[in-house]
């Protein structure tokens, strides 16, 4: 299973799936990414929290699949993210 898993102010866990994010996205204090069993957790306190999914498409107009999961965070003017393809165990940090 794939899945973000937030912390919201007061302490509340949401998962991917429970609500939008667009809902949760200012309430966000800490994140993880959940993929086969393994947590990856990003510092709690940042200024705030992304995620996202990178999607490709057949250009024959067959059904889009997700080629990449991220979670990240912006602070001090730059956004730190922590990407993990799908279909092999490799794991990335970009920085912009």
């Amino acid at each position: 299973m794939k899945k973000w898993i937030a912390v919201l102010k007061g302490g509340e866990v949401v998962s991917e799936g429970d609500r939008p994010w667009s809902a949760i996205a200012a309430f966000v204090v800490g994140l993880s990414l959940h993929i086969d069993g393994v947590d990856y957790n990003l510092p709690q306190g940042m200024d705030s929290y992304i995620q996202g999914k990178t999607m490709c498409a057949p250009m024959s107009g067959g059904t889009a699949s997700v080629m990449s999961r991220y979670i990240g965070f912006r602070k001090d003017g730059n956004e730190y993210r922590f990407r993990v393809d799908e279909d092999k165990p490799e794991c990335r940090i970009e920085i912009n």
